[in-house]
């Protein structure tokens, strides 16, 4: 019984490192995502302010 328990723990090792290599590439890609989305939400924030600075300014 204790040899099973061995041997399903080495094999259980690869697949949970493989997990765990997974687990990071999807992490990697779904931070880079969310600083793509943060980076094109100021850059639209950015916009709209000074579309409305503009406009501010021209109506005097």
């Amino acid at each position: 019984m204790i040899v099973i328990w061995i041997i399903a723990l080495l094999l259980a090792i690869p697949t949970f490192g493989i997990s765990l290599v997974g687990a990071f590439i999807i992490n990697v890609y779904l931070n880079t995502q969310k600083e793509k989305n943060f980076n094109t939400a100021i850059a639209v924030g950015l916009t709209l302010f000074s579309l409305e600075s503009v406009s501010k300014y021209n109506s005097f």
